[in-house]
């Protein structure tokens, strides 16, 4: 079960990473929240954003951590 929930994952993630570069950059996590959070408001979304800088939290999550 956990093999095919890494594997659904993975997947699920590279849907949304679309430069393939491991992280989600600023568009592809604004994509990620609106398809988690469709009523996400702009300052929802903002808040997000802020969160994702390096002083904050260095990267959303990377596949790095899935192997």
């Amino acid at each position: 079960y956990l093999r095919e929930s890494r594997t659904r994952f993975r997947e699920l993630f590279a849907s949304f990473d679309r430069d393939g570069s491991g992280h989600l950059d600023g568009p592809e996590l604004q994509r990620l929240i609106k398809a988690l959070l469709p009523s996400a408001t702009p300052p929802q979304l903002a808040y997000f954003q802020v969160c994702r800088t390096p002083h904050c939290y260095p990267a959303i999550p990377t596949l790095t951590c899935l192997h």
